[in-house]
């Protein structure tokens, strides 16, 4: 793709992810799909600019644009999926504040999928067609109707004790009164929407913090609340947390990503549950999930999906998760992971392959997996086995080699 990254469209805002960008995205989204979109934003202070951007070429493709405000990602989800509509919403979820983005859904208020992908950039490349002016207007009442659902979906947390970690982003719209009006005792930190410091040492990168303000149960966000983190007693890993889930809502099968331990396939096998694994990306989960009629996805990172949405939802997550007394914890095979700022063509160099091919024969019986990022200019290095010393080993080699390749010093 030309512009599509894993997750939509991303890049440092006054760089990559500029107003001209986001013009032509919103235009191409317009000219592939039309009719109405929903759009919202995270708290980031690019937001506004972009938002505006967005929404112009929009409405130079004729569509009628619902402007829902801050709120956080799934909630743009669901109301495509409740209006039968599409939706943008401008943010870079876990990035740092100086980056920005778009994520697109479609009117079943799943992520597009790469056909769709394909479309839009196409219509970004050859902007014919122009449908001539649309229309918009405020729509503050989606941003209830998304808290309307997650409390359908919380049940009694009446005695249930949180600390919600909002990151300075969009969760800061809805955790906090979902959860009261399930009846929990909340204390809220970093909840103000100030974007210069989303995810900063804060957030769902960081369950660190949230587990320094409690032993109990805490849960953090990223920016714009799509993803989640678990401490209880300490921080619970993802895979964890989705055998968690598993065991919560008992599914006949769960979609994971290449990335989840093996622990977790072995766990879910002895409870009978299929584990199918899928590239990384909560859209491919989900697109995985309807394929199979699963009904709980999720990847270690912190995107989890249960159904009924259809798109990696935090603030839902945790609502479910608040039901658990006790966590139980897998015993995870070691894993090692790094990621290397570089260009994704260095996977394509031979020198780089030779090594890599060198690796998978040493690690013999585990798993190893190499991937260009799509969020940042970065490769990821993961490599799994029973023994750490040689994870170590094969790991560090990768990556000096992935440097040196950059570098043109191999």
């Amino acid at each position: 793709m030309k512009y599509f990254g894993t997750d939509g469209i991303r890049g440092v805002y006054g760089e990559k992810m500029t107003e001209a960008l986001a013009y032509n995205a919103g235009l191409g989204f317009a000219l592939a799909f039309g009719g109405d979109v929903i759009v919202g934003t995270d708290t980031r202070t690019s937001g506004e600019a972009l938002s505006g951007a967005v929404i112009s070429g929009l409405l130079r493709g004729g569509c009628r644009v619902k402007r829902v405000g801050i709120v956080p990602s799934p909630c743009v989800s669901f109301l495509a999926a409740k209006h039968r509509c599409g939706g943008i919403m401008v943010s870079a979820s876990h990035n740092p504040p100086c980056y920005n983005g778009l994520k697109f859904f479609g009117g079943n208020g799943c992520k597009l999928t790469a056909e769709d992908e394909a479309q839009v950039e196409y219509f970004m490349d050859h902007p014919i067609m122009a449908r001539g002016y649309g229309s918009q207007f405020e729509f503050g009442e989606g941003r209830q109707e998304y808290v309307d659902f997650l409390v359908s979906q919380g049940g009694n947390l009446c005695g249930r004790e949180v600390v919600l970690d909002c990151a300075f982003g969009a969760g800061s719209t809805v955790a906090a009164e979902a959860f009261l009006r399930c009846g929990a005792k909340v204390r809220a930190v970093n909840e103000t929407p100030e974007g210069d410091k989303i995810n900063c040492g804060v957030g769902a990168l960081y369950p660190s913090f949230v587990a320094s303000m409690t032993d109990g149960l805490g849960f953090a966000f990223d920016g714009d609340a799509d993803r989640l983190a678990v401490t209880c007693g300490g921080e619970v890993d993802g895979d964890s947390v989705l055998y968690n889930l598993a065991l919560l809502t008992k599914p006949r099968g769960v979609v994971g990503t290449i990335m989840n331990n093996g622990a977790l396939e072995c766990a879910l096998g002895s409870l009978g549950i299929k584990f199918v694994r899928t590239a990384v990306g909560d859209k491919h989960i989900s697109e995985e999930m309807a394929r199979q009629g699963f009904t709980l996805g999720g990847e270690q990172s912190g995107h989890y999906i249960i159904s009924p949405a259809v798109s990696g939802d935090g603030v839902l997550t945790a609502l479910r998760l608040s039901a658990i007394e006790k966590f139980e914890r897998l015993s995870l095979i070691p894993q090692r992971l790094e990621s290397v700022s570089a260009s994704a063509a260095v996977l394509f160099d031979h020198r780089f392959l030779r090594a890599k091919a060198e690796c998978e024969a040493t690690i013999g019986g585990g798993r190893l997996i190499v991937r260009a990022s799509g969020t940042e200019a970065k490769i990821r290095v993961m490599a799994e086995g029973e023994d750490g010393n040689l994870l170590d080993r094969i790991v560090d080699l990768l990556t000096t080699t992935i440097k040196l390749c950059e570098k043109g010093e191999l």
